[in-house]
């Protein structure tokens, strides 16, 4: 039997091997400890403040712990245990309780409570400005995660398992710097971390949940892998352990080719709206574009991104016959598609466009715009235009403070009057920096402007041609240029 001064040495030398990979991070940084009371948690807690001393750290440690408030007493035990545990340990400490517990749709309990935590903790690191956050997932955990996310269908990304490290992003404009998330004790298995409790005679938690088995972790670690190490591999942890680094490995691969097919693929039309051009996806190699799309559902934040079947439904629209439908995705959102585009938006403001293209006005419309002067376009707002003379400089103040609701034009080259109207199916434009016309609904796919869109898109015309794709782009058959043009003028638009 090994001794318990080699056990304390070998989990320590396995943990401080973990650390020293971060070590740029770690240095002089502060770092939160999430810790729940359990061994695990515990655990780490104990290692990380003997290997800081011994090794003369930098690190600012600091505990934060998050009271779920459901299991009563219990509960307030764990907590009273670990602030205990962090004033013997001499750290200082970090509390909430849970008071109201916010339940997002399509997710159970154990996920809602999870990300509560997860919130808590990020707030911690913030408010005390931590750039580093430590949770305390073990060797087992990863095990049951990859077992638990092949069960619903996971995608590359899912049965990958936990990662040792992962970045939570920063915000600059709000000032918030990134916070790394690191998993110092997942190369150790359970029965070692108990093992070095034992050894040092360290006390901990148990939560009496982890034995109620209607939670599906705990079911797996309960019953399912049991019953698989006795009846058909007792090695099975390894073997799954084998298989999520392998997937890990297929995973940096395919993420290298799926970054390059995001920039072909994918424009990202709003915070919470992103488009999928579908020839483009289509013509990737199906792992790719699958990973392109669980790259966006994950980007959206929409529940069920290791379920494969949200993908798989994406991918039944991209094979389907028909050029507009639409399936409905976590979260409220939905997956449109028109023509050879793909919109992934919450399902309230796919209604709302939809709303606005019956709302278009026809296309044989044609509203006078004065020149100079203004006029006012129902659903569209007040288009101005002015004549202004041309100077030297007007090119660099023009390009410097020029926005998309506005243009400027040559007005020798603009043929009165200019009206506004909607395309029409024979139209032929000439895009600046082009020479040659080309079909306007050509350009518009181009210019990745949805298909439901196309038929509303504002036009600015003269006597003879467009001369303005409002919002989008210019004519170059009204182009200004320097030493030629002696006025300009101004187009606008003030929208609704």
């Amino acid at each position: 039997m090994e001794n318990p001064e080699s056990i304390t040495s070998r989990t320590e030398i396995t943990v401080w091997k973990t650390l020293k990979e971060f070590a740029d991070l770690l240095e002089g940084a502060k770092v939160v400890l999430a810790v729940s009371g359990g061994p695990d948690s515990v655990a780490m807690a104990h290692i990380l403040k003997t290997l800081t001393d011994r090794h003369s750290l930098r690190s600012e440690l600091h505990i934060a712990h998050f009271d779920h408030a459901q299991r009563g007493e219990e509960s307030r035990e764990d907590a009273r245990f670990v602030e205990k545990l962090a004033a013997d340990l001499g750290l200082p400490f970090h509390m909430q309780r849970l008071e109201d517990l916010h339940m997002r749709k399509g997710r159970g309990i154990e996920d809602n409570l999870r990300r509560a935590r997860f919130k808590f903790l990020l707030n911690v690191a913030r408010q005390i400005g931590a750039s580093v956050l430590m949770l305390g997932h073990n060797y087992n955990d990863d095990v049951e995660t990859v077992i638990m996310r092949f069960f619903r269908g996971s995608n590359l990304h899912g049965v990958a398992g936990i990662r040792l490290r992962r970045t939570i992003g920063g915000d600059p404009a709000a000032r918030r710097s990134p916070v790394h998330v690191i998993r110092p004790l997942l190369r150790l298995e359970r029965s070692r971390i108990l093992d070095y409790l034992a050894a040092r005679n360290i006390p901990y938690r148990l939560d009496s949940s982890n034995l109620d088995n209607r939670f599906r972790r705990n079911w797996i670690r309960n019953e399912l892998i049991p019953a698989v190490k006795e009846n058909f591999n007792p090695g099975v942890e390894k073997v799954i352990h084998h298989f999520a680094r392998q997937m890990r490995m297929a995973e940096r691969f395919v993420n290298r080719h799926a970054a390059r097919a995001w920039r072909d693929v994918v424009e990202v039309a709003g915070d919470r709206h992103i488009r999928l051009d579908l020839e483009k996806l289509a013509a990737k190699d199906p792992i790719v574009g699958h990973e392109v799309v669980g790259r966006v559902l994950r980007k959206l934040h929409i529940a069920g991104v290791q379920d494969y079947r949200h993908i798989k439904a994406i991918y039944s629209l991209i094979d389907s016959t028909k050029s507009k439908c639409q399936c409905p995705l976590p979260e409220g959102f939905v997956a449109a598609r028109c023509g050879k585009l793909l919109d992934i938006l919450p399902a309230a403001e796919w209604e709302e466009m939809m709303r606005r293209e019956k709302e278009a006005a026809d296309a044989s419309l044609e509203v006078p715009i004065p020149l100079p002067g203004s006029v006012s376009i129902p659903g569209v707002g007040v288009i101005r235009t002015q004549i202004l003379p041309f100077f030297d400089r007007f090119m660099e103040e023009f390009v410097a403070g020029k926005t998309s609701l506005e243009e400027f034009v040559d007005y020798g080259k603009v043929k009165p009057p200019l009206v506004f109207r909607y395309p029409r199916p024979d139209d032929r434009f000439v895009p600046l920096g082009q020479r040659a016309p080309r079909k306007l609904s050509s350009f518009l796919r181009d210019a990745k402007v949805p298909l439901h869109l196309r038929k509303k898109v504002p036009l600015v015309c003269d006597a003879e041609k467009i001369i303005w794709v409002v919002k989008i782009r210019v004519s170059e058959q009204v182009r200004f240029e320097k030493g030629k043009t002696s006025s300009i003028v101004r187009l606008s638009l003030r929208e609704r």
